[in-house]
């Protein structure tokens, strides 16, 4: 066969004839079996229990880093928690103390004196009366105090009072005894 002449049919069934098959596949063999005695594990069943030991592990070993890693990120929340808490702790008890000390100015006597005089129109009374219970008509007028053997009591009692205050509060004054006031 030159290069320019085509290959025929016969020389292509030739060839085909002339190559070697391959040969047919033979089952492998069978391995031969023995008896195994009780406990006793076979090479393979001993290589996947080892896998299967070092599977679970590594699998324990991961899920115990995933819990640690849980345990960090709920610590570092609460501690975040605990922060803001703290701070606003303190926020409440500089309030505290503030009203408290606001409180403390409101009650103050002198405060309540004042008050008394420029917004009420109050004015201290000239003298105290006090009654002795039990005694027709006696009086015991500007005393401070009462009288040690027996206990005081207060009747409403009219004091002259000024033009401007009595505009502001008409009637009788408070039943009971203020204390003397300071002079200002």
């Amino acid at each position: 066969m030159t290069a320019t002449q085509r290959p025929t049919r016969a020389s292509v069934q030739s060839a085909a004839l002339a190559a070697p098959r391959p040969a047919p596949r033979r089952p492998p063999r069978p391995t031969p079996l023995r008896v195994v005695a009780p406990g006793e594990r076979t090479p393979q069943a001993r290589l996947r229990r080892r896998r299967l030991i070092v599977f679970g592990l590594a699998a324990l070993a991961v899920v115990g880093l995933f819990g640690v890693v849980a345990e960090h990120t709920v610590l570092a929340q609460q501690q975040f928690r605990l922060a803001s808490l703290q701070s606003q702790a303190a926020t409440e008890r500089a309030r505290f103390q503030a009203l408290e000390l606001q409180v403390a100015q409101l009650q103050s006597p002198a405060r309540i004196v004042s008050g008394a005089r420029s917004k009420l129109g109050m004015v201290p009374p000239a003298g105290i009366t006090y009654l002795v219970p039990g005694q027709k008509g006696a009086k015991v007028k500007g005393q401070t105090t009462p009288t040690p053997t027996t206990t005081p009591t207060t009747t409403p009692t009219t004091t002259p009072v000024s033009a401007k205050s009595s505009a502001a509060a008409p009637g009788p004054t408070s039943p009971t005894p203020s204390p003397a006031p300071s002079a200002p």
